[in-house]
């Protein structure tokens, strides 16, 4: 159950964060993570996702469902946190001007009281589009 609710989410980190075609990685040292990545990103079929400048964000569906999220970034490591369904998600992005490409890292999340860590899509790669400012 816990993995569904992940993959739910997942075309939302997508969506903010890759791009079709990159060159150098040398381009990305000049890219500001920290204000690059607010908008909102457009993950396909999966609806769009909403990053805020206070570290909030929110998951949208095409259907309206949404939930919450709050994340942090560390160069261009980005750490989602969904407190409702104590899960989240480390990816490594790459942005260049409105497209983005996210490769994933790890998922993580609470069951039983205990924290665990879900490797299995680690090092998936995914594109997606900035639509907003």
């Amino acid at each position: 159950m816990k993995k569904l609710l992940i993959y739910s989410w997942l075309p939302c980190l997508v969506a903010m964060f890759m791009c079709a075609t990159f060159t150098a990685c040398d381009d990305d040292d000049d890219v500001n993570y920290s204000t690059a990545i607010l908008g909102t990103w457009y993950m396909g079929e999966e609806g769009n996702c909403i990053f805020n400048e206070d570290g909030t964000g929110k998951e949208i569906d095409n259907d309206g469902w949404s939930r919450p999220f709050t994340y942090t970034l560390n160069g261009n490591e980005l750490n989602i946190w969904f407190e409702k369904d104590s899960e989240g998600i480390v990816v490594k992005i790459q942005i260049s001007g409105n497209k983005a490409k996210i490769t994933e890292s790890y998922y993580y999340y609470y069951e039983d009281g205990e924290l665990e860590y879900d490797y299995e899509d680690a090092g998936m790669t995914h594109y997606v589009t900035k639509i907003t400012e």
